[in-house]
């Protein structure tokens, strides 16, 4: 898989977990408007410098992993309270 199907992927992801969040609208709504307006930054920092759109997709694959490993061990954490 390139970076960009891997972007893609991870985004999807946010998405779902996004999705997910049942118990509060407001964080859920807060969350949905981070990933809109980083996804619109994405898309002009791309637009703006094409030269560089491998490393920008990079850039915000790196930081969408952290975002779902941090998910995940919080998702870890919660169900191995005692």
């Amino acid at each position: 898989m390139n970076v960009e199907t891997l972007l893609s992927e991870q985004i999807k992801g946010l998405k779902a977990s996004i999705d997910l969040i049942t118990d509060d609208a407001a964080m859920k709504d807060l969350c949905a408007s981070f990933l809109a307006d980083s996804l619109t930054a994405l898309s002009a920092v791309r637009v703006a410098h094409p030269q560089a759109i491998e490393q920008i997709n990079v850039v915000a694959l790196s930081f969408a992993n952290l975002a779902t490993c941090l998910n995940a061990h919080n998702v870890y954490q919660i169900l191995n309270r005692p």
